[in-house]
């Protein structure tokens, strides 16, 4: 039961581990519509340099490749399903 785990993990990743490190992220990183990093300030910029080098940050870059492997996990357990119903359906049509 590969999915099940995985989902349930997923969940409790998704529910509580995430947003703490959002709140992280929200105070550190930075967040513009099409931002220039060659306009931020020097003592700005090493600011940044040392919350992307922290481990939360690195934390937070791995937990979201967890959520898209998760994601992609689920979506392929999902198309395996359908397609098993698929051919059943097209097995009773035949009869």
């Amino acid at each position: 039961m590969p999915y099940t785990f995985n989902h349930n993990w997923r969940n409790i990743d998704m529910n509580e581990t995430l947003p703490e490190m959002m709140k992280y992220y929200n105070a550190h990183g930075p967040f513009a519509v099409r931002i220039n990093f060659n306009t931020i300030p020097k003592e700005r910029l090493k600011a940044l340099e040392n919350a992307l080098l922290s481990d939360e940050f690195k934390n937070l870059v791995q937990m979201n490749l967890l959520i898209k492997s998760g994601v992609l996990q689920s979506y392929q357990v999902k198309k395996e399903d359908s397609e098993l119903i698929f051919e059943v359906l097209k097995k009773e049509l035949e009869d």
